[in-house]
């Protein structure tokens, strides 16, 4: 039984592999372009995606986090999952509260597709009660913090022109590639909104 599931895991991931190198960029364009038009027509803006969509994607870079759960989080974590990312380079104040609790709020507005789905929270600044607090709060949430170049490092990709206003949340896909942000004023339920309509078009 157990050598069937072994083999069942490696045709899934292989499946991944397989739709990511062939049909990666067609699958980006298609997610792209079902965003802006619907049977060869703009959407109207009621129905429009309320992200930014980041073009061309970048990459995030190599990285280890620690955290305060003694599980060290790197960029390795991303596979094969959907990222929510808010990053606070400076201890997390009543905004950075606000995005941290908008992300855990949408892991459960999602519902049956949050398997699908993950958040991190990337921080420096916050002393260890603080980290508790957050760790305890949202159990399921990636955490992780490093020294201050690796935070810019990483703040730097995910802030591209156009993405670098305070307070973003930043969309990874599953193979590590920033493609879209939500500004820090936007109603967690919009980003649910363009969240699922991915989630529909991706769905194997």
């Amino acid at each position: 039984m157990s050598e069937v599931k072994d083999k069942e895991l490696l045709l899934a991931k292989i499946k991944l592999l397989a739709i990511i190198g062939i049909f990666g960029l067609p699958l980006l364009a298609a997610i792209v372009m079902s965003f802006v038009y619907k049977d060869g027509m703009p959407l109207s803006v009621g129905t429009s995606n309320k992200g930014d969509l980041i073009q061309p994607v970048q990459a995030l870079p190599e990285f280890e986090l620690t955290s305060p759960r003694e599980k060290v989080v790197t960029k390795s974590d991303f596979n094969e999952l959907w990222t929510l990312v808010y990053i606070s380079e400076n201890g997390c104040d009543k905004t950075c509260q606000h995005q941290v609790y908008a992300i855990g709020q949408l892991n459960q507005m999602i519902g049956k597709e949050a398997e699908r789905v993950q958040r991190l929270f990337i921080y420096g600044g916050l002393i260890p009660a603080e980290e508790q607090s957050v760790s305890e709060s949202f159990p399921r949430m990636l955490m992780g913090t490093t020294n201050a170049d690796n935070l810019k490092q990483i703040a730097n990709v995910l802030r591209q022109p156009g993405h670098d206003s305070a307070d973003r949340i930043y969309l990874v896909d599953p193979i590590g590639q920033a493609m879209m942000s939500f500004s820090a004023d936007l109603d967690p339920r919009a980003i649910y909104k363009d969240l699922k309509h991915l989630l529909k078009m991706t769905k194997g």
